[in-house]
């Protein structure tokens, strides 16, 4: 999942900072450096599902949060599979959590329909990296994508708001990453990247990083809940920004 929306000066101070959390030169800001033009996209994308109401349209939310789910679950089944990188395996797995906030808000069954044709394309493309030469560079990158908005991004923020719309049994997926230690366990992960650089591919790394970006954003857009209310109040500026976040995007993603 991604931040919730803040001012646009705010964000990129935010997001400057995080970018230096990582070496001078190292594998994690050139990471940050790779996905900053997507970053702003997602930056339009979250401001529309706010405006849509994503913090009191639970069937909204569920439908946002599938989409991160299913991906997860598709990464997370790949890394454990995968002889590599066992310390990255210790450090966090989301895919129940995910699972677990889902049944609280729709249901065990109804999630399933949910899935859109983007996030099935996007879990096609990492099992497809799988099987190809630059399978850790994939796992690495897709760790970044994926786990590293929870982990060093929003969660913290987001949590609370989720919480107060509906409910702690909602709030799993942030559990790991809020709290006390926070601090410590994103130091942990923007080191885990930088140092895992001296066995993996940094350029197929950060190549791998702006594409799943691009893919975050597109199973963004893909959401195609919209609440009834929003006919009445904001509906036009809603799909407005809907538009002009899904308009940002590139054209349809070439194999890599």
């Amino acid at each position: 999942m991604t931040s919730v929306v803040s001012n646009p000066s705010d964000e990129a101070a935010r997001s400057e900072k995080v970018r230096n959390m990582g070496v001078p030169g190292g594998l994690f800001r050139a990471a940050m450096d790779e996905i900053k033009q997507s970053h702003t996209v997602g930056q339009s994308l979250r401001a529309a599902f706010v405006l849509s109401g994503v913090f009191t349209d639970k069937l909204l939310y569920a439908e946002l949060l599938c989409q991160f789910a299913h991906v997860t679950k598709v990464f997370e089944g790949l890394l454990m599979e995968s002889a590599a990188f066992p310390d990255l395996k210790g450090m966090y797995s989301f895919s129940s959590s995910y699972e677990a906030d889902l049944r609280s808000l729709v249901g065990p069954e109804a999630s399933a329909s949910l899935v859109r044709g983007p996030t099935l394309a996007y879990a096609d493309l990492l099992l497809s990296h799988s099987q190809a030469p630059h399978s850790r560079e994939s796992l690495l990158a897709a760790a970044v994508i994926l786990w590293g908005p929870l982990v060093i991004g929003g969660g913290a923020v987001m949590a609370p708001r989720v919480k107060k719309s509906y409910g702690p049994g909602c709030v799993g997926v942030f559990e790991a990453v809020t709290g006390p230690g926070r601090a410590d366990r994103q130091r942990a992960f923007v080191d885990f990247v930088d140092g895992a650089a001296a066995g993996v591919d940094k350029d197929k790394v950060v190549e791998l990083c702006g594409v799943y970006m691009d893919h975050n954003n597109r199973i963004m857009a893909a959401v195609e809940r919209r609440p009834k209310w929003l006919r009445y109040l904001g509906a036009g500026a809603a799909a407005a920004a809907v538009a002009a976040a899904a308009a940002a995007l590139p054209g349809p993603m070439p194999p890599v």
